[in-house]
């Protein structure tokens, strides 16, 4: 029996199953039979891609999407982890069917670790402020370790913005960078939504919109889903006339709150080590919108007297 015909018979079998409920014996065997279609190189039957979007047109007033390559759909069996996931109430489980459109639109995304995640995901309501540190206090907060999300209220747009941390954890990466790549997503892909977020989040999203100019956005999204800062230096290295050293500092400060003055030195290396940034003006001036933001002070917009150096 050749393997795609192997194939036809599994995702017909488990198509049926998708809709009952399940034992965790049964879903742990699903999982590792998607897991396994993830390492196939030749095309596959879409039984169980028809069930699952059968299943969610069943329960919701969700658009159907025309799946015809490969990474579609793997996409889409993302949301398998999404039903079998008892955690989860209706609500949230359509909420994170909406993340859909961003997991069809790049094709290299750790879709094991998604899988994994959605599918163990559990979100807590608390009614208040979490306190994610002694200085940083959010509506809501997810916390990779415990694979939960935990919100002061059932903000849809709050929450939809920590599932795109489920998507990306980036644990590895300073704040700024996972923060502004997170917050530019989520405007992205919230349509007809007036997304605003607090200006430290709006300096950090100026910081990734630059730093696009140096690494191309699939680039970007692509070591961010892997969670690979070390590949994150290495594009910068080998982009731009710096040293790794140079590369390190930079990379370690964007986990700190910066006065005007450090941020202006950082500006000023990337300024001097990518030539991009004097020839686009766009890309300048998301550097200026960095720069001009001062987070040691307080939660608000401090303008640099002195201006950097063009």
């Amino acid at each position: 029996m050749n393997k795609f015909v192997k194939n036809i018979i599994i995702f017909t079998v488990i198509s049926v199953s998708a809709i009952v409920a399940k034992s965790d014996s049964k879903i742990e065997t699903e999982k590792e039979i998607i897991y396994n279609y993830y390492d196939m190189e030749d095309d596959i039957s879409s039984i169980k891609v028809d069930s699952i979007l059968k299943k969610i047109d069943e329960e919701y007033d969700i658009d159907r999407f025309r799946i015809s390559e490969k990474e579609d759909v793997e996409s889409v069996l993302l949301l398998n982890a999404i039903i079998n996931n008892n955690k989860l109430n209706e609500e949230e489980r359509e909420l994170c069917y909406s993340l859909l459109p961003f997991y069809l639109d790049y094709d290299n995304l750790d879709r094991k670790g998604i899988y994994e995640r959605l599918s163990t995901l559990d979100i807590i309501y608390s009614g208040k402020k979490i306190k994610v540190d002694v200085t940083d206090v959010n509506s809501a907060t997810y916390y990779p370790d415990k694979n939960t999300i935990i919100c002061r209220d059932k903000r849809n747009i709050v929450l939809k913005h920590e599932l795109f941390h489920v998507s990306m954890p980036m644990t590895n990466f300073p704040k700024a960078l996972r923060e502004g790549l997170i917050s530019k997503i989520t405007k992205e892909y919230s349509y007809n939504v007036d997304v605003s977020f607090p200006s430290t989040y709006r300096e950090y999203m100026a910081l990734i919109n630059s730093l696009t100019y140096i690494i191309d956005n699939d680039t970007l999204i692509e070591v961010a889903s892997f969670n690979d800062l070390e590949g994150f230096k290495e594009i910068l290295l080998t982009k731009g006339s710096i040293t790794i050293e140079e590369v390190n500092n930079i990379v370690s400060l964007f986990d700190k709150e910066l006065k005007i003055d450090d941020k202006t030195k950082i500006v000023e290396e990337l300024l001097d080590s990518y030539p991009i940034f004097r020839k686009d003006t766009k890309a300048l001036d998301y550097l200026e919108v960095y720069n001009l933001y001062d987070s040691s002070i307080s939660d608000d917009y401090y303008f640099n007297k002195t201006k950097i150096k063009k």
